[in-house]
């Protein structure tokens, strides 16, 4: 096997891999900045590509007491891996010298040369090496980088992957001043930590194992230089600031605010979504009459109309998260209703058959007997009923309106309705969360399709819509026209209002009120911590949720480190 020579060196007598100096090829600009040179390369029976270095400078330097040496104790060969190039594995065979130290307050009496910053004690691997290998891990799991660097040429293990990255040191941001703080789920649900991210230079600054109020409290103890931290409507860290006793400006991150009025508005309609249904399938909808006169409660007819919903979306291949988001209903009700033909009747009280013995009840009712008497005569024989359900159900004949009727007389409701008027023109009724967001597009302003025209159009008019439709749109040209005065004016306005979710949501701001003014004051939105989240999220995934809160913090924070 042949060895190319690169250069000459002083002492050539003492290397014997050099054997000829008629090649020209130059390494050494590759290792320029890190006081090596290159004496040779060769290639062994793999195919690796050997490069023999040595220091480039004729002393050494103490590791451990910075003293310059110049007395050699010994030599030896290390062997370390550096980046595969031209397809080929790449090995360093760095010469290395042992000097003495010659500084009696020093405990060690010689030391091994670690010439530039390529190499390292106790390594295998050159500085950029460990770089690679470093930025592999902070992105991807250990089993998928040791695949990865492997196809690269750099052969390590998982272990070796995951104890390199446990040896970071996460480094302290004391002169943090401006930052964003969010939950984020360790298991949703159950256990839940904090993200603080510094919002001047867009960084991720720490991860806490909780977000309790005392350690976000203590973490503000330890950084006294915050004055400024934009967060969503959560109450903890409101607390903990309070907590800290640090004159710290508080500002709700804009967003939530409008995805808290677009929960207000949903949770509406779904509260509403029965009169959303007589009003877009028309006041004449038979079906609708019937209910309504046969006292059948609106809460029936309304779950009646979202199962038929759902069996309309099942028909059209929507899943069951699908529609369960559609519709605003729990999964496990849409999951319910998929298995089912028809819709389950309501199990409620047994009612008394009142209409076997309406027409007795009536006709002695004109001869004028007085119903306590006519209920008496039927006690005895035999239709037991008590005084006020009897009363309450046979009062149309004393004030001339309409009782209780029972849905078993089906022929007397045929003919009470047969003078109805033939059926208005319907539209299609969309699901809750689909109407919502027609709502939140009218407030806003935005263009309308032909269809969410024709829904808005049937629904103005509607008391309720008019007032959450008008509520909404001026809530949001609040938050745009940066102005406080005028929203302290919307939430007199709108603090007693006939929609129960308005008046909560109105309540929830005053709770909240420094923060939401300093929202339209300040120029600061918390979706950076937002998108930090959703990366957490992903590397919580790639780690297959094994990663404990230590190598978390490292992936998140040492990620823009390594590469800066």
């Amino acid at each position: 096997m042949k060895v190319y020579p690169v250069s000459k060196r002083e002492d050539n007598k003492k290397i014997d891999f050099l054997q000829d100096s008629d090649s020209k090829l130059d390494l050494n600009h590759f290792f320029r900045d890190r006081h090596l040179h290159v004496d040779g390369y060769e290639e062994d029976m793999n195919g690796c590509l050997l490069l023999y270095t040595r220091s480039s400078k004729p002393h050494g330097v103490c590791p451990y007491c910075q003293a310059i040496s110049r007395k050699v104790h010994s030599r030896y060969m290390r062997r370390l891996q550096d980046l595969p190039a031209f397809g080929q594995n790449v090995f360093l065979c760095f010469h290395a010298r042992k000097f003495f130290c010659h500084n009696r307050e020093c405990r060690y009496k010689t030391f091994a040369e670690q010439p530039g910053n390529e190499v390292f004690r106790y390594r295998r691997r050159t500085r950029r090496c460990e770089v690679l290998v470093y930025r592999q891990g902070l992105q991807l799991s250990s089993i998928n980088s040791s695949c990865i660097l492997g196809n690269m040429g750099v052969r390590i293990s998982k272990s070796t992957i995951l104890r390199d990255l446990h040896r970071l040191s996460v480094p302290q941001c004391a002169d943090v001043r401006k930052i964003g703080v969010d939950d984020w789920a360790f298991r949703k649900g159950i256990d839940y930590g904090t993200i603080i991210i510094d919002l001047s230079r867009g960084l991720p600054v720490d991860l806490l194992g909780t977000r309790s109020e005392e350690d976000f409290s203590k973490w503000l103890s330890d950084h006294r230089d915050v004055w400024l931290v934009s967060r969503d409507r959560s109450t903890e860290y409101s607390h903990a600031i309070a907590a800290s006793g640090l004159e710290v400006t508080e500002v709700a991150d804009r967003f939530h605010l409008i995805k808290n009025i677009g929960e207000c508005i949903t949770d509406t309609v779904s509260d509403k979504y029965y009169e959303v249904a007589r009003a877009l399938r028309g006041s004449g909808n038979k079906e609708e009459r019937v209910a309504d006169k046969c006292g059948r409660r609106k809460e029936s007819y309304v779950n009646e109309v979202k199962f038929n919903e759902v069996k309309r979306l099942q028909k059209e291949g929507k899943g069951i998260s699908e529609t369960a988001s559609l519709l605003g209903i729990a999964r496990q009700t849409v999951r319910k209703y998929r298995g089912l033909e028809s819709f389950p009747v309501p199990k409620g009280k047994p009612r008394h058959d009142y209409h076997l013995h309406r027409k007795y009840v009536e006709e002695q009712y004109a001869r004028g007997v007085s119903l306590d008497k006519i209920r008496l005569d039927l006690w005895s024989m035999g239709f037991k009923v008590s005084k006020t359900p009897f009363h309450d159900h046979f009062r149309y004949l004393a004030d001339g309106h309409r009782g209780y009727r029972s849905t078993k007389d089906k022929a007397d409701m045929e003919r009470a309705f047969d003078e109805s008027t033939k059926e208005e023109k319907t539209v299609a009724l969309p699901p809750v969360n689909q109407l919502a967001v027609m709502i939140n597009k009218s407030a806003l302003g935005k263009e309308l399709t032909d269809y969410e025209c024709e829904v808005t159009n049937a629904l103005f008019g509607v008391e309720w819509f008019d007032q959450l439709l008008e509520a909404a749109g001026s809530f949001l040209k609040c938050l745009r026209s940066n102005k406080p005065v005028r929203l302290e004016r919307w939430l007199d306005k709108y603090e007693k209002s006939i929609l129960p979710r308005i008046s909560t949501f109105v309540r929830g701001i005053r709770m909240d009120m420094k923060a939401v003014k300093n929202a339209m004051i300040y120029h600061v939105s918390n979706g950076i911590t937002e998108g930090f989240v959703n990366k957490l999220k992903t590397i919580k995934r790639v780690m297959y949720g094994k990663a404990k809160l230590p190598l978390l913090k490292i992936k998140m924070v040492m990620t823009t480190w390594i590469f800066n």
